[in-house]
């Protein structure tokens, strides 16, 4: 289901980039990319950073256009790194994810 509230959205970038994480393949299998990728258009930075965080980790080619564009986007998003929160740029994540995906 499609998540009207941003805040709720949220919570569902940070989930899904955490489970994509530590099990890919299990959001591959479902097409998970298919469903973050319009999250790349979100009026949230938070949102969008973490959608892009999230494309990354699955190395989800179907992305990349969408990545580029946010690649100068200097919104900031929150993500934790098993340590800390950090604040990243959206920019520096969508960069980060297409180098993922071309590490492929």
């Amino acid at each position: 289901n499609y998540l009207e509230l941003e805040m709720l959205q949220r919570g569902l970038m940070w989930g899904l980039g955490r489970l994509a994480g530590v099990r890919p393949e299990l959001l591959r299998q479902r097409e998970a990319p298919r469903y973050l990728i319009p999250y790349l258009e979100s009026g949230d930075a938070e949102v969008r950073g973490r959608a892009a965080w999230a494309l990354g980790l699955l190395k989800a080619p179907a992305a990349e256009d969408g990545l580029a564009r946010l690649c100068e986007d200097s919104g900031v998003t929150t993500i934790y790194d098993g340590k800390r929160l950090e604040g990243y740029t959206v920019g520096d994540l969508a960069a980060s994810a297409l180098q993922k995906i071309k590490e492929k």
